[in-house]
């Protein structure tokens, strides 16, 4: 019987293959808002307010999702920055902690998804994850973090933000 439901979760846990990135941009990277790094046969610069992308055929660059005046005042701090490559998807995803408008002074960290296809960066997913506020000393009081993240199963990758749901290809 043991052995049995340890086949069963090993089949579960088969059926759909989990994502795990690490940053590929350095703390200094993030801080600087500049990282360059190369998957497969792409190369990506995240640069300020966009990313670029370059396979020596193609070339796309696609602005980040931020106001005008949060980059005039350099408001936007990078959190993360992970690319990869899964299954013969390539996706690179972005967190940043986006300025509240008005006198509240709460941040939220935005997880943006981007997929490459056919030489093309598209905007598959944006999403609140987090929020934070500043405190006197410095410091930052944050909410929990909302469980997040992509998993792929066969050709779909399925998205999940808390309960809400969905997938993309």
């Amino acid at each position: 019987m043991l052995i049995r439901l340890g086949c069963l979760l090993l089949l579960v846990l088969a059926a759909a293959e989990p994502i795990w990135a690490k940053s590929i941009c350095k703390k200094r990277h993030l801080a600087e808002k500049d990282c360059y790094f190369s998957l497969g046969k792409n190369k990506f610069q995240v640069w300020q307010d966009k990313i670029f992308l370059n396979n020596k055929v193609d070339r796309d660059f696609k602005a980040l999702p931020q106001s005008a005046a949060n980059l005039k005042n350099n408001a936007v701090e990078w959190s993360f920055v992970y690319g990869y490559e899964a299954k013969g998807h390539q996706l690179l995803e972005i967190g940043l902690w986006m300025p509240s408008i008005g006198s509240n002074e709460i941040e939220t960290l935005m997880w943006v998804v981007y997929q490459v296809k056919d030489g093309a960066l598209i905007k598959q997913l944006e999403k609140s994850v987090q929020k934070r506020k500043k405190l006197i000393t410095g410091k930052y009081k944050a909410d929990r973090k909302i469980t997040y993240g992509l998993t792929i199963k066969q050709s779909k990758i399925n998205w999940q933000v808390g309960r809400e749901k969905g997938s993309f290809q």
